[in-house]
């Protein structure tokens, strides 16, 4: 049995980490996820620290990117995801995927969570648009959830 001690990381900073990351994928496609997430925990000095939720939210990000950017697109009244600073658009991601998959986790945290991450990494006007959009998205995620689980019920 090891004798390593394993840290905790609060949620927050785990997903500071997830954005740093995505940002990193998006500014420099050419290298893939993995490397990127590598890099980015070496970088920080994060090996020894319990960053399961950090990497789901990657990986998830990842794996709906398409979905994800769809959402973002129809709720970025009359802007085009190449014209939002890349740091929003990696706060937005990482938000977007937690309204998509974390079911235990309230809109309302989600979207504080990314104004307040917004806060600290874009401009300071960033985060009314952060605001906005993702307010847009947790509503139609809700009726879709809705209607699913009415489906289920009938």
């Amino acid at each position: 049995m090891s004798n390593v001690e394993v840290k905790r990381v609060s949620r927050r900073e785990q997903r500071i980490l997830a954005m740093q990351i995505l940002y990193a994928y998006e500014t420099q496609p050419l290298t893939g996820i993995k490397e990127h997430w590598e890099s980015v925990v070496s970088m920080m000095d994060m090996a020894k620290f319990s960053l399961t939720f950090a990497e789901e939210l990657v990986n998830e990000t990842v794996a709906n990117l398409h979905e994800i950017n769809k959402l973002l697109s129809k709720f970025l009244e009359n802007w085009a995801l190449t014209r939002v600073e890349k740091v929003n658009l990696a706060v937005l991601r990482v938000a977007v995927c937690e309204l998509l998959t974390q079911k235990n986790i309230p809109s309302a945290v989600i979207i504080n969570e990314a104004i307040e991450i917004s806060k600290l990494y874009a401009e300071p006007s960033s985060s009314a648009l952060i605001n906005g959009v993702l307010d847009g998205i947790s509503k139609r995620v809700r009726v879709i959830k809705e209607t699913a689980q009415d489906a289920v019920a009938d």
